[in-house]
């Protein structure tokens, strides 16, 4: 839903904007560049939910495809939004001899008259990532699919070599997956058969007999994208933001 993500682009160039206006700053030097040159950093995350939605496995060319759309996308409304911002509230004060003023030393060939001297960031989001229910931090894939949860009890008993008590230790499920799992009745197997399968299999689906090839390539782990396909992801992202990538 394109429309809708411009939408939100554009309110979140804005309170981004105003936040820059409203913060307190431990020292008055920090206060004049975040000022001076308003830069923001509007990210994503969720980008691994996003492809299961769409049916794309992660290690894929469309996924390769897609994240150059997306963020090219997002890139270019914030710088829209951005623009738009400076007609009610001035472009930022550092403007002059900056990339994007023409008569400038350091212009880059696109005469552009923005709030924001830079509006996009990819972040490792991963305490937000985590308050908004995702798995999929930044643009990260899964970390795993299922593993393994130990309450503070059942840490206490493996410091001390004993085995934890049942009620002590859960299994942490990727919510998409276990949706899937669930309407296909897993795959003949219990519930509890397929988590362990899954947590004792290097926390990923791919090389489980019962789980359909479709669905264990819909689903991998930081562990199963080729370092080639990592660095290819960050790079389709890099292309299109203004700021740095995180990328573990």
């Amino acid at each position: 839903n394109f429309k809708r993500l411009e939408s939100v682009v554009s309110l979140c160039i804005r309170f981004l904007d105003n936040v820059i206006e409203i913060n307190n700053y431990p020292l008055p030097e920090i206060e004049r560049m975040a000022k001076g040159n308003r830069r923001i950093g509007l990210g994503v995350m969720g980008w691994a939910e996003a492809l299961v939605k769409l049916g794309i496995p992660y290690d894929s060319p469309a996924s390769l495809e897609f994240s150059e759309k997306l963020m090219s996308f997002i890139n270019e409304k914030a710088l829209e939004s951005s623009e738009k911002l400076a007609r009610e509230r001035g472009v930022f004060p550092n403007w002059k001899d900056s990339i994007f003023d023409p008569t400038g030393p350091h212009f880059r060939g696109d005469a552009r008259t923005p709030r924001n001297c830079a509006r996009t960031t990819i972040a490792p989001t991963g305490t937000i990532g985590i308050a908004a229910g995702l798995q999929g931090g930044g643009i990260e894939p899964f970390f795993a699919i299922a593993y393994t949860r130990y309450n503070a009890k059942a840490l206490e008993a493996l410091k001390q070599g004993k085995t934890p008590e049942n009620k002590d230790v859960f299994f942490e499920v990727n919510p998409l997956f276990n949706r899937v799992a669930e309407e296909n009745d897993f795959w003949g197997l219990s519930r509890a058969e397929l988590w362990k399968k899954i947590n004792d299999n290097h926390k990923s689906v791919r090389g489980i007999a019962e789980i359909p090839q479709k669905v264990q390539r819909l689903f991998p782990t930081a562990h199963d994208v080729n370092v080639d396909i990592h660095i290819q992801i960050q790079a389709a992202f890099q292309k299109y933001t203004d700021n740095a990538v995180s990328k573990t």
